[in-house]
């Protein structure tokens, strides 16, 4: 008499072929799960830094755009918004933008006074705004504005104009052009001390410095901004 288990018959599985066959998957499920793990986490950084650079490409093609529409040449200004006055490296940046169109200058002004007539053509001057007369060099802040008829308006300066501007004459008047336009400024600000790094605050009107947007975040450097060098 045979005694055993027949040939071909089926049978269980012994304590070792289970802890055998337990611990291969297991080790399989490990690696499985610490590759995903690892994916997720490059995924992540990927992203973070093309978020990172794309702010920062975001903000520098939105500095160069308003540099060069800028109706003024830039001034580097400090984190308070004011002027620096050395040719050195600045945390901020500043230039005019036109708020509309060309104007007319419409009458004549003296040298010393303070008030400028303008054709506006269906545009407004602002407080606040800037007038520029680029060929008199004329750069002053609105004060006060008043319509003096129709589409023209008395803009008050302030400050006194340094030179006259004359229009009439006893041919056909001259064609002074000028301009309205806004202070903007681009600055590195540091308003967590707990953080080494800045963000970039865009102000689009200077005038009213508690007015800002941050457009970058993760700033290295202080004071990114100069005066090219030729």
């Amino acid at each position: 008499m045979k005694t055993g288990i027949a040939r071909g018959q089926p049978h269980g599985w012994t304590l070792v072929e289970l802890m055998v066959v337990s611990g291969a998957v297991a080790f399989t499920g490990l690696l499985i799960y610490s590759l995903l793990i690892g994916a997720l986490k490059l995924f992540g950084r990927n992203v973070a830094v093309n978020v990172s650079h794309q702010a920062a490409r975001y903000a520098v093609d939105r500095i160069t755009r308003d540099v060069h529409s800028a109706i003024s040449i830039p001034m580097l200004i400090d984190t308070n918004l004011k002027p620096v006055t050395t040719l050195t490296w600045s945390p901020g940046i500043s230039c005019i933008v036109p708020s509309g169109p060309p104007l007319r200058i419409n009458a004549d002004a003296a040298a010393g006074q303070n008030v400028v007539q303008v054709a506006t053509n269906g545009f407004t001057p602002a407080v606040g705004q800037r007038l520029i007369v680029p060929t008199h060099l004329i750069e002053a802040d609105i004060a006060a504005v008043t319509v003096a008829g129709g589409n023209t308006y008395n803009l008050t300066l302030a400050a006194n104009l340094p030179v006259a501007v004359t229009v009439k004459q006893s041919g056909p008047d001259l064609n002074v052009v000028a301009q309205v336009g806004t202070v903007i400024a681009y600055v590195v600000q540091y308003p967590n001390p707990n953080r080494p790094f800045g963000e970039l605050w865009y102000y689009p009107d200077v005038n009213n410095a508690a007015t800002h947007n941050v457009i970058a975040r993760d700033i290295t450097s202080a004071a990114p901004f100069a005066y090219p060098t030729y």
